[in-house]
């Protein structure tokens, strides 16, 4: 397991506007300069970990800094393991909803099934924040106005369920 932590400034910076200093809308805290940390719950072989495993890796995580985890997708038993290793340990998550290439949007339907399902168990309160469509557009898995759609689809999924106020969002590299 690696980490990237976020690097220090040896820059001095002015102190912040009272404005420009409000807490996060969306609920985003920190714990020093770490945040969120992205996670797989694979072995170095490909397999699914162990919730076990799952558990004591967020463990090693929350020691290191971090407030949050980001989840790509609801594969491996995700949403449950590493929602359950978040909640012991007072972290929150960033889930998402994985586009693959080959299947595109019309393959990622269950995976909101798989949210809805879960966050209606009680488990809102620990996400700050779903990202649907991790570099789709890029991997070619749909275009623009497709996953602009099935965004708007996802955030109303979600809010019926009982996310309103969570922000929905994707994730793209830059050509």
């Amino acid at each position: 397991m690696s980490y990237a932590p976020v690097p220090e400034s040896s820059s001095v910076e002015a102190e912040p506007s009272p404005s420009s200093s409000a807490v996060p809308k969306a609920g985003i805290t920190t714990n020093g300069k770490k945040w969120a940390m992205t996670y797989t719950p694979y072995t170095t072989h490909g397999e699914c970990k162990s919730a076990s495993d799952v558990m004591s890796d967020i463990a090693a995580i929350k020691g290191k800094g971090f407030t949050t985890i980001r989840l790509y997708g609801t594969d491996c038993d995700g949403l449950e393991n590493v929602g359950a290793a978040c909640k012991a340990n007072g972290m929150k998550m960033i889930i998402g909803v994985f586009i693959k290439a080959g299947e595109g949007i019309a393959g990622a339907g269950s995976q909101v099934t798989d949210i809805v399902s879960w966050g209606k168990a009680g488990n809102w309160g620990m996400v700050v924040m779903i990202v649907v469509g991790n570099e789709a557009i890029h991997q070619g898995a749909a275009d623009g106005a497709s996953l602009a759609g099935f965004i708007g689809e996802c955030k109303t999924a979600f809010s019926a369920a009982g996310a309103s106020g969570i922000p929905v969002t994707t994730a793209e590299t830059v050509q």
